[in-house]
């Protein structure tokens, strides 16, 4: 009697172990469908619109149209929710940039509407993450308003000195509305933001505080935390507020050296540009009485030089240009120095003693406040 139990226990359990076992390839099999609706107006002729997987080359898609009788509709299939976008790519091959993109979530059951305002595109949808978005939009824009009230500001003279107070507030404000209502736009929008790192998105850092503060436990199975880990890791991008990361670069004998070499524990002032750029190069030329004004108070200086097929260009660049700090060099983007800072030629970076990215930016006037404060007068 005690044996029969025991084999209709045993049965039970692998049934109930079975049922779990098929759990997880049953939800890794469930499909997310949304259909697309493209519009054009009458007088709105795009060059030729394509919808893009986001990190995929938009040249490889198969989702693309010319528009030709005004109406577009497709239906996209994917295995989780996924930020994909319309773009203008006939544009941007005829002119070399387009103004016509916008982002839309892949997510079951919606209806995605894209159509022209003026000559952007926008989007409306029916899905679920799309409503969340658009509710913490709606709210952001109504706090605001509010605060423009409040402050007894002109909404249409703001001045730069306001509006940068104002977006500082604002962020804030939007950081807390992303902790109390968690949503996987924040995360897909997160790990797009980085995929498409530029040297002039500061903000970087605080969003990066908020995924592991609120998020990194959520959405998973998400590919989108690998793309958020990835750059944060020791071979990752350089992100304002964050160590400046280490990496492999090329002195002038053609040797390997590490950057880390040259930061010699100091406020360091770190200066991309590119042979090629001759702006880039006068650039350099115009920091140096500026470096000269900082150096004996304590500040450090290096630059990396971006050089293709052959490292004489730059050797003979820096004997021409003779500036007063030693340079670097990345040969056919071997180490991918310029893809991790987010830029493509020139570009400046402050570290501070810490080895804490303090300022980065196109331009001097990116850079001065923090140096300022390094520095004091």
């Amino acid at each position: 009697m005690i044996d029969l139990k025991m084999n209709r226990c045993m049965i039970r359990w692998r049934r109930v172990a079975l049922l779990l076992l098929s759990l997880p390839v049953m939800t890794l099999s469930a499909k997310e469908k949304c259909r697309v609706i493209i519009t054009a107006p009458e007088g709105i002729k795009p060059y030729e619109l394509v919808i893009e997987k986001k990190g995929v080359d938009p040249k490889d898609s198969q989702l693309r149209t010319k528009l030709e009788t005004g109406v577009y509709e497709c239906e996209i299939e994917t295995d989780m929710v996924e930020l994909q976008s319309v773009l203008d790519f006939g544009e941007v091959l005829e002119r070399g940039h387009t103004g016509r993109s916008v982002d839309f979530f892949v997510e079951d059951g919606a209806t995605v509407k894209v159509y022209f305002d003026g000559e952007a595109l926008t989007v409306d949808s029916d899905g679920p993450e799309y409503m969340k978005q658009k509710r913490m939009q709606e709210a952001g824009e109504e706090w605001l308003s509010n605060r423009i009230a409040e402050l007894g500001l002109a909404p249409d003279s703001l001045t730069e000195e306001q509006t940068d107070r104002l977006t500082g507030e604002y962020n804030v404000w939007k950081y807390e509305y992303y902790k109390e209502n968690t949503m996987l736009a924040f995360l897909l929008d997160l790990a797009n933001r980085l995929s498409y790192f530029n040297v002039m998105n500061h903000s970087l850092g605080s969003l990066l505080d908020l995924y592991h503060q609120s998020y990194e436990s959520l959405y998973t199975g998400y590919k989108a935390h690998d793309e958020i880990r990835a750059p944060e890791s020791d071979t990752g991008i350089q992100i304002l507020g964050r160590k400046y990361r280490n990496y492999t670069a090329f002195n002038v004998e053609g040797e390997e050296v590490k950057a880390s070499d040259y930061l010699a524990g100091k406020p360091t002032l770190v200066i991309c540009w590119a042979t090629w750029c001759l702006p880039c190069r006068q650039e350099a030329k115009d920091l140096v009485p500026l470096y000269e004004r900082y150096k004996d108070r304590g500040l450090n200086a290096f630059s990396i030089a971006r050089e293709f097929q052959s490292a004489d260009n730059f050797r003979a660049a820096v004997a021409e240009d003779k500036n007063p700090w030693p340079t670097l060099l990345d040969l056919d983007d071997r180490f991918k120095i310029f893809d991790r800072h987010g830029v493509t030629s020139s570009a400046l970076f402050l570290i501070d003693a810490d080895g804490n990215i303090a300022a980065s930016g196109y331009e001097w006037d990116d850079i001065e406040p923090a140096m300022k404060r390094i520095f004091p007068d």
